[in-house]
């Protein structure tokens, strides 16, 4: 019978009326071996039965019911059975321990029943870590301990069969099972974990369903090395002796291509003989191990690095060890040899070019080049192919060495790119067979009759190229006019030369001659004269000092005669006629003395340059003579435009330079003296000096061209008869055109205002054409005191009246601040800026319109642009005789009075401070003239003149003429500096602003 199904059995009988009878029996009805949660009542409330002796139920029974073991509780302890003897617990609630829990039921005296459940964990409360959490392993390698965790209820009771999930992270390896079941002690373990590749933290998750996951930890380590990569260094090339380029780096890393630190590699130089720097190296943080300095040997040829690292088959890294530079290079042949002039050696030139090891290098380039021959001023001989380039081997050779036609040492120069000395080799060239014989010394000679000539005869016997052959015999012979010989057999010497002992000349007066004789070659004729006396003296007979147009004859051709030591006439005399200067030409340079003692040249035609031309006459050793001609200009051939083509200026005024024209022969000798006529083709106007003659020079200028009344174009033409004709062509414009803007900074006194509009209308006067506008901006800076930011149209000045030093001080500065460079180097802006005490001592003496008019001038350039960009006027500046060399300025200068003086024109000021030499004309020659450093005070006039005006036409403004001062120089060949006198006032200017050229894209080209 088991537990919980126990009879309760007591002795004795029912003998009906008495005490009431004990119960005998207790059974169980209900409630018997239940199973329920921890914590929780069992599904059916334990009940019993309680029975008599007869088995009968005993209602009205007490029955105490307890939990004896499991830490439960009851709903109540006590219970009375029912008419049925039962009695039922209300509700027994297991404690919170799984496990088997007991409860009896007591019946009076009867031994207890024992109810028996079992209470099971309650659902999963925590999930804990059991094992395997914190593992390290080689990478790719299951770990040791599978993951376990421990699974309890809220009772800590061990949960079982409850399904785990394990699941790795993404990148952590895998898992060969993913899920477990708790057996009885609550624990669940996963598959094997196995590691993924990678080194590093590895995570693994354990999940039930209701709480959260544990994560268990592991660490993977590189597996041993098993890849070695090269990264760089192999392959390599590097001269001999040096060190390659890049240091060998290898990668070392484990199967699965993990870098692996801390692994010892070893590099050994196998190969080649070179050497390696830091033989072992350990690899770093990203598995790179980098080898010292690899040195590749002195040979050229393979280089071979044996790497080494543990477990991993080794490696070899190979290079490339080139020669290095040229060294030095040695002849292989063709040295000391000889031939033929004018054949090829048999060893043409050949070389080898070694490194500084000895190794052979090749694609060096060699130049030879015939260098020497016995003759500079002959060729030095050929070279085939001069130019060519080591092979492997460092050898290289010409293709072929022809030596030159004289006979004598050669040379060729192999010069080795990169090296400083050449190689030279060297060969002798000998002469060819005999095959010319030529006249050496001693023909045409004269000496008196019966006597020995002074240079004995002798010839020279060559060979084809004129080389001298040695040993060859030969005869000479008298042939005409009688006398004796001696040594007339001979054998030709080292240089081919045989001559005579000596010539004894014939007994009478007259030609002479012998023949030099060579079998298989020929023979050759001296002639000599036997004179009846010796020649002592050379003179001119006629044809000197004549004069003829360039490029032909003088009238007579020059002649000489030559007389002994009493007068006497010497004939058969050979004289040579040749020119000395002028160029020319001569016919029958070469004349003998005729009886009278007479030599004639043919002719002589003179040079073609105009001027002086000479020649001379020699006969031996007697003193030469000369002769001189002067060569003319021929008949006029061209005529050129000198001057003053282009020019603009006012209706009805003369340009500033007059037209000149330039006047030549058909070989451009300048033509003088002839006539030029000016004539007013187109617009009008008038010239006087229409009719001109040309000067030294061959210019010739008309006296002034007048304009026509018309604006437009006007023309004037040169007319020279038999040449063509010149067109001058000059605008003439309608005043108005230019344009003075003032602006006044400071404040101004209106009479004072009045003057400077005045001035300024002044200059509008003088400068009639319109220039271009300027339509940009123009910063302040410099001397510019405000932005200007509109168009300028021509120029606008910033005028600036202010205390400077007082009365008798300094005047001011006045000069261009911006410029622009469009047809010329016009001013911009500029400004004045003068001192008001001056300026009121100015105004009281009457001189203050002029002195505007002055420093007006500076603004728009005088003085202040005159070597501004691309002018060039002022020349000599900062010497003791500056000039300026304007050409419309030169002709006024000579207009007023200056032509007399000679170059230079026209005189700048040498003297004053910095705002006055160099700026100024010049005092000593000007004088009164406005645009001196000085002004006339004391009543005296100060005329802007016509040279002052011509200067600006010169810079590039049209300009009218018509509106100059009446002014004649002072002292046009300019007397020492002057000291000004007592009515003359210092203008003490200060230096001008530098002025700054605008941006040309700020031009405006205007309506």
């Amino acid at each position: 019978m088991g537990v919980g199904t126990l009879l309760a059995f007591s002795g004795g009988c029912d003998l009906g009326s008495g005490p009431p009878p004990s119960p005998d029996l207790v059974e169980a009805v209900d409630g018997t071996d239940q199973t329920a949660t921890v914590g929780t009542p069992v599904p059916v409330a334990p009940a019993v039965r309680v029975l008599n002796k007869k088995g009968r139920p005993m209602p009205r029974r007490e029955v105490v019911f307890s939990v004896v073991s499991g830490g439960g509780q009851l709903s109540s302890n006590f219970r009375i059975t029912d008419k049925e003897g039962i009695a039922r617990v209300g509700a027994w609630i297991l404690g919170t321990t799984a496990g088997a829990q007991t409860l009896q039921a007591l019946v009076e005296e009867l031994p207890p029943l024992i109810f028996v459940a079992t209470g099971t964990a309650a659902n999963p409360a925590t999930i804990v870590i059991n094992g395997g959490d914190d593992q390290t392993g080689v990478v790719g390698s299951t770990l040791e301990i599978k993951p376990s965790v421990l699974i309890k209820d809220a009772y800590e009771n061990p949960v079982g069969n409850a399904t785990v999930a394990f699941n790795v992270t993404p990148g952590g390896g895998l898992l060969t099972q993913n899920s477990g079941v708790t057996n009885s002690s609550g624990v669940a373990e996963g598959g094997a974990w196995i590691l993924g590749t990678t080194p590093g933290p590895y995570g693994l998750s354990a999940s039930v369903q209701g709480l959260s996951p544990v994560d268990f930890t592991a660490t993977g380590i590189p597996d041993v090395p098993s890849r070695v990569t090269v990264l760089i260094g192999d392959g390599q090339t590097a001269t001999v002796g040096t060190e390659l380029p890049l240091r060998p780096t290898l990668l070392v890393a484990d199967r699965f291509g993990n870098l692996l630190e801390g692994v010892p590699v070893v590099f050994e130089v196998t190969a080649g003989g070179g050497a390696i720097a830091g033989s072992t190296q350990i690899t770093g943080p990203l598995g790179v191990a980098v080898a010292g300095a690899w040195t590749v040997g002195t040979a050229a040829g393979p280089q071979a690095l044996l790497i080494t690292v543990p477990g991993v088959d080794p490696l070899t890294l190979t290079a490339t060890a080139e020669a290095g530079p040229p060294a030095s290079a040695l002849a292989q042949g063709g040295g000391t040899q000889s031939a033929t002039v004018g054949t090829a050696v048999p060893d043409p030139p050949r070389l080898r070019v070694e490194d500084a090891f000895g190794n052979p290098v090749s694609e060096v380039r060699v130049t030879f080049s015939p260098t020497a021959s016995p003759d500079p001023e002959r060729s030095p001989g050929t070279v085939d192919g001069p130019v060519a380039t080591t092979d492997v081997g460092g050898v290289v050779s010409a293709e072929s060495w022809t030596l030159g036609t004289i006979a004598g040492p050669y040379e060729v120069t192999a010069v080795v790119s990169g090296l400083d000395e050449p190689v030279t080799f060297y060969a002798t060239a000998i002469a060819d067979v005999p095959s010319a014989l030529v006249v050496h010394e001693g023909d045409n000679q004269t000496a008196q009759f019966g006597t020995t000539v002074p240079i004995p005869p002798a010839v020279r016997i060559g060979d084809q190229y004129g080389n001298g052959v040695a040993g060859v015999p030969v005869n000479f012979a008298i042939v005409e006019g009688g006398g004796t010989l001696t040594g007339a057999q001979g054998l030709t010497d080292g240089e081919g030369v045989a001559a005579l002992g000596s010539w004894t000349l014939g007994p009478t007066p007259g030609a002479n001659r012998v023949w030099a004789t060579v079998e298989g070659i020929g023979s050759v004729a001296f002639e000599a004269v036997g004179l009846t006396a010796s020649p002592a003296a050379m003179t001119k007979v006629a044809g000197n000092g004549q004069m003829a147009p360039v490029g032909t004859q003088v009238p007579v051709p020059p002649q000489i005669r030559i007389t002994d030591a009493g007068g006497n006439p010497v004939s058969w005399i050979p004289v040579v006629f040749s020119v000395v200067s002028g160029g020319g030409s001569l016919t029958q340079e070469v004349a003998t003395t005729d009886s009278e003692g007479l030599a004639t040249v043919g002719s002589w035609t003179l040079g073609t340059t105009a001027g002086s031309n000479a020649l001379s006459a020699s006969a031996g050793a007697l003193p030469s003579v000369t002769f001189s001609a002067t060569g003319i200009p021929g008949p006029p051939a061209f005529m050129w435009s000198n001057d003053g083509d282009g020019q603009g200026t006012l209706v009805n005024t003369g340009v500033p330079i007059p037209p000149s024209v330039l006047a030549q022969d058909s070989y451009g000798n300048p033509v003088h003296g002839v006539t030029v006529t000016f004539a007013v083709t187109g617009g009008g106007g008038s010239v006087t000096g229409p009719l001109a003659t040309t000067d030294g020079k061959g210019v010739a200028r008309v006296g002034s061209w007048i304009l026509g009344p018309s604006p437009g174009i006007n023309h004037l033409t040169a007319s020279l008869s038999g040449v063509p004709d010149v067109v001058f062509e000059a605008m003439g414009m309608a005043a108005g055109g230019f344009q003075v803007d003032l602006e006044f900074m400071t404040s101004v006194d209106p009479a004072v205002g009045a003057i400077f509009q005045d001035a300024a209308a002044r200059w509008e006067e003088i400068i009639v054409g319109d220039i271009p506008d300027y339509g940009g901006s123009l910063p302040a800076g410099g001397c510019q005191p405000v932005l200007e930011a509109g168009g300028i149209d021509d120029v606008k000045i910033y005028v600036t009246v202010m205390a400077i030093d007082g009365s008798g001080g300094v005047l001011g500065r006045a000069g261009p601040c911006y410029y622009r460079t469009i047809g010329g180097v016009f001013p911009i802006t500029g400004i004045m800026e003068l001192d008001e005490a001056d300026l009121a001592d100015m105004q009281a003496a009457g001189l203050l319109e002029d002195v505007i008019v002055h420093e007006m001038g500076h603004v728009l350039g005088f003085g202040t642009l005159w070597n501004a960009s691309s002018n060039d006027f002022l020349v000599g500046g900062g010497t003791a005789d500056p000039y300026f060399n304007g050409a419309a300025a030169v002709a006024a200068f000579d207009a007023a009075g200056g032509a007399s003086r000679t170059d230079p024109k026209v005189p700048v000021e040498n003297t004053g401070g910095a705002g006055t030499r160099d700026g100024h004309w010049r005092e000593s020659v000007h004088n009164s003239e406005l645009m001196t450093g000085w002004i006339e005070g004391g009543g005296g006039t100060n005329p802007l003149s016509a040279i002052t005006i011509a200067s600006f036409a010169d810079m590039g403004y049209t300009v009218n003429m018509g509106a100059a001062d009446p002014y004649v120089l002072f002292n046009p060949l300019g007397a020492p500096a002057q000291q000004p006198s007592k009515e003359m006032i210092y203008i003490k200017e200060l230096p001008p602003p530098t002025p700054i050229p605008a941006d040309p894209g700020g031009r405006n080209p205007g309506p």
